[in-house]
């Protein structure tokens, strides 16, 4: 348990096999609990991704679409058949199974400097563009970080970069 700036405690959990089917397996499942002024205590769940330099566009564009494979994924329950009456609707999200809320999805970037970090978080914004991706992010949050500013500043400092909005400027991953 690793005490955060604004008052929480990150917990990071080994991962299961809920992408087993999928051909994507993220690096980590980050709980993060933080306690308000008032005593109310919030917890935030997160799928991380690392990169270390090491993965061009093409390989973060994978991953943001194997997230919303998984998050569109919804097979329909035993004995009801595609085009019919009863599969309209589709079936329940497969990741519901194992979540109240679809996990945020947080990019943690490193090795490449300032030049390859403005690189690739453009490169996760294109993609965020995309139909298929773009409709999975108008509910489920995704950030952006520099390993560096993560570990000088915390994870719960203003480091956060929105794929989705990039100009809108860092914040914290929770918000």
């Amino acid at each position: 348990m690793l005490q955060a700036s604004g008052g929480g405690q990150l917990s990071e959990t080994a991962w299961g096999s809920v992408f087993r089917k999928q051909r994507h397996r993220p690096d980590g499942l980050l709980y993060y609990s933080r306690t308000s002024a008032d005593d109310a205590r919030t917890t935030n769940l997160a799928f991380v991704e690392v990169d270390r330099g090491t993965m061009g566009g093409p390989r973060l564009a994978a991953k943001l679409n194997a997230y919303a494979r998984y998050w569109a994924t919804a097979p329909l329950p035993a004995g009801v058949r595609p085009g019919t009456t009863e599969a309209q609707g589709g079936g329940v999200p497969l990741w519901e199974r194992r979540y109240l809320h679809f996990p945020r999805l947080l990019f943690v970037l490193t090795g490449t400097g300032q030049a390859g970090f403005a690189h690739r978080a453009d490169d996760l914004e294109a993609i965020a563009r995309t139909r298929y991706v773009a409709k999975m992010l108008r509910t489920v949050p995704a950030m952006v970080a520099k390993l560096e500013d993560l570990e000088a500043e915390g994870p719960g400092a203003d480091a956060w970069w929105s794929i989705t909005d990039l100009e809108a400027g860092p914040g914290p991953w929770w918000n």
